[in-house]
Parts: structure tokens; C-alpha cells; sequence
């Protein structure tokens, strides 16, 4: 999905506190014709936010380079291999975990560069450094048919968030008149360190794919095949998707609501793909009217499985009297009204409920103790 200067901004802020915030979230790939200010829009920001970037040249690269170069090891009496990193890999593990120990007010963040331009050898190493850095990781690069020479293969590609940069002339006309060092409207508010504290905690949309993910199946579970640049709806890019936006919640206060939606879209579409992604968000925007289904206007029996789960998640966002209000409806505990079918349903919302912070009411509580269900939720 193509984005603007302010969106990419955004994009790397969250992507920058998810990583120190040690989250599972994927590396920011951003495509796009060579000279549209891919390279100097990150480097600049990167160093506003306080990051020493490190910017690898990936065509003058080679994997021995890259990766490490193996070098035998006396080990006792036998003989091991370990690898020799280069010294921007050690540098930048070092200066970020001082900052993550409040010794530094600098963290660091590797800018791999014209990706397609080098040779694919170098994926294996350049995998490695996405799957287990612990410092941000941004990569940029051309498409086919913006003169890139490979596609990045599917291992790869599935662990990246894409984008495609496609500044407005009015953002190009502010950045050739922008002061150097500058002060931009995507600064953090409240301080990054905050927002990464904060981030360690935020789970928010984790709940919301499991839910999507019970109500429509997992992506092993149909037929999706890799697409070059672009996401693609794996389990593992699902939970990207709930990773990134549970971070989106955490940065965006302040932010214009219409901004954060578009910015769903776009990690979505850059984790999931378009396809997957269209069929995530109308899940997530469909609409159930829970105060009906509560009352005993809307009977459960009517509503469709994928309804269903969106009460639960529609009554975890209400809070504990609403989840409650539907489990027992559920369990069929609730009197003068038709029994419902959906005893795993409420244990469903009831173990969410409990693993949000609720407190399950004593009446439910012995109910669940009389049934195997009872270990789902403990």
C-alpha cells in the first residue's frame, strides 16, 4: 500500500517502540523508485526520535560480511566455529540495551539499503538480522519494475510490513524548505522511553485476532499464495498484525482519528496482504447491536458463529458487567429467557475477560466448576 512521508514517519515510530519494547513486531520494508527520499526520510527520523543509524550498502555486501565470518575456536580439546560479527552488529546490540538499562539516551537501528540491488545471497544473513536483532530494523529497496533485479524471497518477505513511499508535492516542497535537524508533528508525545514501557503491556489487539482468527479460521487453513513485495496472510503475519497495532494504540494519543484508521489499513494491507486484509477489516468494522442480544431482543440462535464472537469482543471493550451479562446468557443462566447453545462461546469470552484483568462473580464460578471447562479459564 502506498504511503506518504507523514504515514512512513508514523510507521517508523511504531516500529521503533515495538522493537524496544522487545515485541514481536516485523520489519519495516519500504519500496519505491530509486531518489523519491526513501534513505534520507529514514536516516533523519531514525535521528530525531535519538537512534544512531547504522546504513549497510547491501550491493557492496556479501553474506560472510554480513552475517559473520566463521572462524575455528579452540574449545578444550576440540575445536568449535563461531562466527566474528561486524562491528556495527555488536555496536548496535550494545548501545540499545544501555538504553533499555537508562544508561543511554541513544538506541541503535540497522538501515539495510537497495535490497534487490545486491545479490540474493545475501537473504539467509539479512533473515537473520530481521528474525533476531534486537534494535529496529528498517529495509528499503526498489520494485521490478523500479529497476530492482530479485524478488525478496517468501521467508523474508513474510517477516517484513511493506510499503511502497510515494511523497505528495507538498511534501516534497516542505522537506526541501525543512531546517535540518527538525522538529516534526510525528514526534512522540510524553517521550519515547514512555511509550515503550507502556507498549510492554498493551495487548489490547492481541484479543481482537484471536477472536477474528476463531470466528474465520487460521490462514494455514486455506489456500493463500506468497506475493512479491506485499504481505500475505500467514500465522505468524496475524500476529504481526496484532503486535503492530496493539503499538499503534500505545504512540497514536493525540492523533487525528482518521489518521490511526488509515494507519490500520496500512499495516494491515503491509503484514496480511490485500486480500486477507479487506476481509480482516470487515470483520473488525461489522457491526452487532449487543445491547439487543443483551436484553433478548436479538436471540444468539439468530446470529450468525462470526456475530457471535463479535459480541464477546464488543462486551470486553464495554467491560466486566457486559462480558459477564453474556456469558451467563450463554451458559443459559439467565431466567425467563430461551437456553442458548454457546457453552464454549462463554467460556471463550470468560477466559478473555479474566486474562484482561476481570474477576469472574461466584455464581459463574461454580457453575464453570461443575464442567471440564472449568481448566479453559483458570
Amino acid at each position: 500500500m502506498e504511503v506518504e512521508v507523514a504515514e512512513l514517519e508514523r510507521l517508523l515510530l511504531i516500529s521503533v517502540v515495538g522493537r524496544l519494547a522487545r515485541r514481536a513486531t516485523p520489519a519495516l520494508a519500504v519500496w519505491g523508485p530509486p531518489g523519491c527520499g526513501k534513505s534520507s526520510i529514514i536516516t533523519s527520523f531514525a535521528k530525531s526520535l535519538g537512534g544512531r543509524v547504522e546504513v549497510v550498502e547491501l550491493a557492496q555486501q556479501d553474506p560472510t560480511l554480513l552475517g559473520g565470518y566463521p572462524v575455528p575456536t579452540p574449545h578444550g580439546k576440540e575445536r568449535t566455529i563461531r562466527l566474528i560479527r561486524p562491528s556495527w552488529w555488536v555496536e548496535l546490540e550494545e548501545v540499545t540495551e544501555a538504553w533499555r538499562r537508562g544508561e543511554s539516551d541513544t538506541f541503535g537501528l540497522l538501515f539495510l539499503d537497495e535490497l534487490t540491488q545486491a545479490h540474493p545471497s545475501i537473504t539467509s544473513a539479512v533473515l537473520e538480522l530481521v528474525r533476531t536483532a534486537s534494535y529496529p530494523v528498517v529495509i528499503a529497496g526498489n520494485r521490478m519494475e523500479e529497476g530492482g533485479l530479485w524478488e525478496p524471497p517468501p521467508p523474508l518477505s513474510n517477516r517484513l510490513l511493506h510499503v511502497v513511499l510515494k511523497p505528495t508535492r507538498t511534501e516534497l516542497s516542505e522537506e526541501l524548505l525543512r531546517e535540518p535537524a527538525p522538529l516534526r508533528e510525528t514526534q512522540p508525545r510524553g517521550g519515547l522511553r514512555e511509550l515503550v514501557e507502556r507498549a510492554k503491556k498493551e495487548v489490547g489487539w492481541r484479543r481482537k485476532v484471536a477472536l477474528y482468527v476463531l470466528s474465520e479460521g487460521a490462514p494455514s487453513e486455506r489456500d493463500i499464495k506468497p506475493q512479491p513485495f506485499a504481505g500475505w496472510a500467514t500465522n505468524r503475519s496475524l500476529e504481526f498484525v496484532a503486535e503492530t497495532l496493539s503499538i499503534l494504540e500505545v504512540v497514536s494519543d493525540g492523533w487525528d482519528e482518521k489518521v490511526k484508521e488509515r494507519l490500520v489499513e496500512v499495516i494491515v494491507d503491509g503484514c496480511i496482504g490485500a486480500e486477507e486484509g479487506v476481509r480482516f477489516l470487515e470483520w473488525m468494522r461489522s457491526k452487532v447491536d449487543l445491547d439487543a442480544v443483551l436484553s433478548g431482543a436479538l436471540p444468539l440462535s439468530s446470529l450468525r458463529i462470526d456475530q457471535k464472537y463479535k459480541c464477546i469482543l464488543k462486551a470486553i471493550e464495554r467491560g466486566d458487567e457486559a462480558v459477564w451479562q453474556l456469558v451467563r446468557l450463554m451458559w443459559g443462566m439467565v431466567k425467563g429467557r430461551e437456553k442458548e447453545e454457546c457453552r464454549e462461546l462463554g467460556v471463550v469470552a470468560a477466559r478473555m475477560a479474566i486474562e484482561a484483568g476481570g474477576k469472574i462473580p461466584l455464581d459463574l464460578a461454580k457453575e464453570f466448576l461443575n464442567t471440564e471447562l472449568w481448566r479453559w479459564v483458570v
